[in-house]
């Protein structure tokens, strides 16, 4: 009998191990993770947002009504555009703050890996000890905590801040900067042309053991954008990884999807099954993982690869 690629538990992969080890593990967070915690997914994030158009009279029931049909980035786009043209302040994060902790972000916090994420919520924590002086951080960072190192500024995606288990770098903004949050469909255009952007993702699919935990159907646009700006050469060795959740009956799904994602982006999707915990069952996973990863600060050897590169390209 041939074993389903639908499984209620995801074994660690070796290659995921191995880059725990050396200090080259990346968990890559999307919307999914958030949502289980408690926060607004995109359609309604988009929805609040229009909510405040309507209170503030700037646009009618039936209006929103139509705005509806369209795509959450859609929605959010133009209802900033409105704003502005009315003089009129929106408050994107207002369904964004939570300082409640999900045990999937006390499991992801525990593991202790680098962190990327999309997403603008600061519920991950992770506590890893390091020499903060091994970034090298400019705008748009939080240092006042001793236990990790945040950054969101377009200067600070950086390999550098990478390299050290603990630290946390939103790549489209933080609650924090509201302001300079990737929102709009004119945000993202500008943001992923942007040199650092492209630079950091490079040398994140080029360098790194990466783990996506969190792209369901309402990022699946972002998430294969993202693969996209970050192709790298073809690599011999399984280096990305995606956990997605299917049900039993999908079982053919996950095979077409598997051969997508391995041929168009190099990424080994992994699938469990939503049966019983729907995607509650990846706080299951993580709950396995936990307890066998162990994450290690990157090798002195590479450490002094690293600098010798950043002095030779200086």
């Amino acid at each position: 009998m041939i074993s389903p690629v639908i499984k209620d538990m995801i074994k660690i992969p070796d290659e995921v191990k191995d880059a725990a080890i050396n200090g080259t593990l990346i968990f890559f967070i999307g919307a999914g993770v958030s949502r289980l915690a408690g926060l607004p997914g995109w359609y309604q994030w988009a929805q609040n947002i229009l909510e405040q158009l309507r209170e503030k009279g700037l646009m009618s029931c039936a209006e929103i009504e139509q705005l509806k049909t369209l795509e959450p980035r859609k929605q959010l786009s133009i209802a900033k555009i409105i704003a502005e043209r009315k003089s009129s302040n929106l408050d994107f994060i207002k369904s964004l703050e939570q300082e409640s902790e999900h045990d999937i972000y006390r499991l992801i916090n525990k593991i202790g890996c680098a962190c990327v994420t999309t997403n603008y919520d600061k519920l991950l924590k992770t506590d890893f000890p390091k020499d903060a002086t091994l970034s090298n951080i400019t705008n748009g960072t939080d240092t006042t905590s001793t236990e990790h190192i945040r950054v969101w500024g377009k200067e600070d995606l950086l390999e550098a801040n990478l390299r050290t288990p603990g630290n946390i770098v939103h790549l489209h903004g933080c609650i924090d900067d509201p302001e300079n949050m990737i929102i709009t469909t004119g945000d993202y255009l500008s943001h992923y042309d942007n040199e650092f952007v492209k630079v950091f993702l490079t040398n994140l699919f080029d360098k790194y053991t990466v783990v996506f935990l969190g792209y369901g159907l309402e990022e699946i646009d972002i998430f294969e954008y993202i693969l996209k700006k970050g192709q790298t050469k073809k690599e011999s060795t399984r280096k990305r990884f995606y956990l997605e959740g299917f049900f039993g009956y999908q079982e053919e799904l996950c095979k077409n999807l598997i051969d997508y994602y391995s041929v168009y982006f190099g990424v080994h999707l992994l699938g469990f099954k939503r049966d019983k915990n729907d995607f509650n069952q990846l706080t299951e996973i993580l709950k396995k993982w936990s307890s066998e990863l162990k994450v290690n600060s990157p090798a002195l050897v590479d450490d002094l690869s690293f600098i010798d590169e950043v002095l030779n390209n200086g």
